[in-house]
């Protein structure tokens, strides 16, 4: 169901708000489970994550992860 509502984002942006010479919209959903965050969904295979991070910046929790080489 959640795939089915970042497909439709995405494909909003790439009419809507995407100019030609920017690269392919990616559409990721992070879930949490226990103390770790995972992706349960990517509409591109070459992202994989090697270690997450949650950090606190103006009051919101930002997840961010290292790309592995």
């Amino acid at each position: 169901m959640y795939i089915a509502q970042v497909q439709k984002y995405m494909n909003y942006i790439d009419k809507n708000i995407k100019e030609t010479t920017n690269d392919n919209t990616i559409g990721i959903l992070i879930g949490k489970k226990e103390n770790e965050y995972v992706i349960k969904y990517c509409s591109d295979d070459r992202i994989i994550p090697r270690k997450f991070e949650s950090v606190w910046y103006n009051n919101y929790e930002v997840i961010i992860w290292v790309m592995k080489k």
